[in-house]
Order: structure tokens, then sequence, then C-alpha cells
């Protein structure tokens, strides 16, 4: 679970019909966010779209030709990518690649979309109960050409790890990710030691306690 974001001053973006989140479109109808900067303007929208139980987010930014494409997906044991998830459990997972053209001047659809989606599955209880939440940081230097050849999260997790004595718990909650799963009441963080820990790639599940 990635957001890309860099460290400048961006202008921060908030939903205006902050009631919609997490709602079920009527007779399963796309969810359309109204997104609006701190003037309360509008600069764009984020769509919802619900498909094969995973939620599709289609963000427009009005000063944007292209739509992004966001997913966020509530995994169990059986998972596309054998991420680590315990018989029962369902644990959120955030595609959020997000062009630094677009976070080079705004910030917040990360979350934005990570509290609609876990409203979403809060209120759907038909999915399953959320357990938690995945922090996935890697290095790739095609995927994060214009980020250094590296996600945010992990080097912000590198750089808490050297100021906290290597100390994984502390680091992981001074990402985005560890941050918002804190706010959130994931305040449990696990890992396999031997494998999950590497300079080029990070893996956290952040549970309840």
């Amino acid at each position: 679970m990635d957001e890309l974001i860099k460290l400048s001053k961006r202008e921060k973006l908030n939903v205006s019909n902050i009631d919609d989140l997490g709602k079920l479109g009527k007779n399963g109808a796309p969810v359309k966010l109204s997104l609006v900067n701190t003037l309360g303007k509008k600069v764009g929208e984020l769509t919802r779209n619900l498909k094969n139980n995973n939620l599709i987010y289609s963000l427009k930014l009005n000063n944007n030709k292209r739509n992004v494409h966001l997913e966020v997906s509530l995994f169990e044991k059986s998972n596309p990518y054998n991420l680590p998830v315990k018989e029962g459990e369902k644990i959120l997972y955030g595609d959020l690649f997000i062009p630094t053209k677009i976070t080079d001047e705004v910030t917040g659809i990360g979350k934005i979309v990570l509290d609609d989606s876990l409203a979403f599955f809060k209120n759907h209880s038909n999915f399953g109960k959320v357990d938690g939440n995945f922090g996935v940081w890697l290095k790739d230097d095609d995927l994060y050409k214009t980020y250094g050849g590296e996600s945010i999260n992990l080097k912000k997790f590198w750089q808490a790890m050297s100021k906290n004595n290597n100390n994984v718990e502390i680091s992981a909650f001074e990402t985005f990710t560890g941050k918002w799963a804190k706010e959130n009441g994931f305040t449990k963080v696990w890992y396999r030691p031997t494998q999950d820990i590497t300079p080029d790639e990070v893996i956290i599940k952040f549970l309840k306690e």
C-alpha cells in the first residue's frame, strides 16, 4: 500500500460530499466524490466503481487531461501477490500510484481513497471485516523513475530506521501508510523478520491489537 508523495508544499484536497464516503451507489452505480481545495473550490472528482470485490478509483483533476486509476482490495489468504495473510484474515491493500505531475501540486488523494475504501468495507459486511492493512514498499527503477527509483514510503522507513536504532515497529508508523494505519486503529506491526525487511523491499502488516 503506497501513495507516492513528494516532500514539498502542495495544496491539500478534501471531499465536499463527505457523507458519500463508503456508500454504495444506487443500484450499483459509481459513486462520485467531489474534490475541493482549502478554499472550497472544486478541483476534480474521484469516481469509485466496484469490480470483482475490488474498489476501482478514477481520479480526474480539472487541470489534468488524463484520468489516473487506483485500486484497493481486501486480501484474503489466497491473493495475487502471495502476501502474508493468515486464514480468516481480511487485509486492505491499496495500489495507489499517483504521477509526480499530480503530487507536485496536491496532496491528500491517497488518504481520501483509503478512508473511503475502509468506510466502504466497514459499511458492507458481506465482504468481511477489515482486520488490518498492508504496507508494501519497494525499489523499482521503472515504476518509481520520477521518484528516484524507490517509493517515498520505503525512503521514509529507512530514514526512520536510522533515527530509531533499527526499531521496525516505531519506524513503520513514521511512513504515510503507517500513520494512516495508526489513525484507524491498526496499531500492531507484524512482519517476517527474515524475509519482509530488506533494503529493496519492505512488507508490513498493520493489525489491531
